[in-house]
């Protein structure tokens, strides 16, 4: 994105906040209000809770949109510091939305769309994945924001209610019958040929049920890797096993889907909220338990696993 375009993002950013800071403003609302009449708005609520829009950021709020307005009319151009302060001025007025809005809470800086779910799920176990994608993306990982991906999006699956799979809970080879029943072979032969072609099928259902194309959610599937879940005692846990490492690009692309559909299908009522933990990471168990010194649990790959 070049720094004029960021500039004006960040400034509708800020006309969005101010809007918000001063919904419940008693003054009269144009239907195309000016920047000053929204700053006024926000200012009387704001006073209401007995603060303001500090003076620092009310100057340069004032002075980006200036140059904004001249970036959009006049063709003038805007360097990476007008960008740094016009993103400093949203990040200003968000940090005040929770004293007049007390249900928004402001995110951390460099927080992306992932953390913005987290910060409306009641799901351990999805939230924290998420935040960790983000925190891994600011760190420069790839290899681990597709790992929280993966483990999200295999976790996601598992609370979805009803459930969603990609693969039959049946081992191909659990069904033999007689060598002389000939015909017991067969319908066992057919009824496994139409379960491979079930399978074949569930991702083209399960992408569209998630809010993806077929072939977003084959490139999803491919970025994030194999989800395993372990039956470990007390505790499952689980992980994702991938043979590459993906770009940064196409592991924040994975991250930023997951998230999505989790909040789509979170507002839908698809997923119940829950407090308490279910799942942990196979890797944090094993690292635990090497600082302490203790064996790994045995465990045993659950039949829910997927791809």
């Amino acid at each position: 994105m070049s720094a004029a375009s960021a500039l004006i993002a960040a400034d509708a950013a800020s006309e969005t906040l101010l809007s918000l800071l001063g919904e419940a403003s008693t003054r009269p609302v144009k239907a195309l209000p000016s920047r000053e009449e929204l700053i006024q708005r926000a200012q009387e609520v704001l006073g209401s809770v007995r603060t303001s829009i500090p003076p620092s950021i009310l100057t340069d709020l004032r002075s980006t949109h200036a140059l904004r307005n001249n970036v959009v009319h006049h063709g003038a151009r805007a360097g990476n510091s007008d960008t740094v302060r016009a993103c400093a001025v949203a990040r200003g007025l968000l940090d005040l939305m929770p004293l007049v809005h007390p249900a928004t809470t402001s995110l951390p800086a460099g927080a992306g769309v992932a953390s913005a779910v987290a910060g409306v799920l009641r799901i351990p176990d999805l939230s924290d994945e998420l935040r960790r994608g983000d925190d891994e993306v600011l760190a420069g990982d790839p290899g681990k924001v597709a790992d929280a991906a993966g483990i999200a999006l295999g976790r996601l699956l598992q609370f979805i209610t009803p459930p969603l799979r990609l693969e039959s809970r049946q081992n191909a080879f659990a069904a033999r019958a007689d060598y002389r029943d000939r015909f017991g072979s067969q319908l066992i032969e057919d009824i496994e040929h139409v379960r491979g072609l079930v399978d074949e099928l569930r991702p083209w259902i399960v992408g569209q049920a998630l809010g993806l194309s077929p072939a977003e959610f084959a490139r999803l599937s491919d970025i994030t890797g194999y989800y395993i879940a372990y039956a470990t005692y007390p505790t499952p846990t689980d992980a994702v096993s991938r043979s590459t490492t993906p770009s940064m690009a196409d592991a924040r692309w994975a991250l930023e889907r997951v998230a999505e559909m989790t909040f789509r299908l979170w507002s839908s009522g698809a997923i119940a909220d829950r407090e308490d933990r279910v799942f942990e990471r196979a890797a944090d168990v094993r690292a635990r338990l090497a600082e302490k010194g203790e064996p790994e649990p045995s465990s045993a790959e659950d039949a829910d696993s997927t791809g």
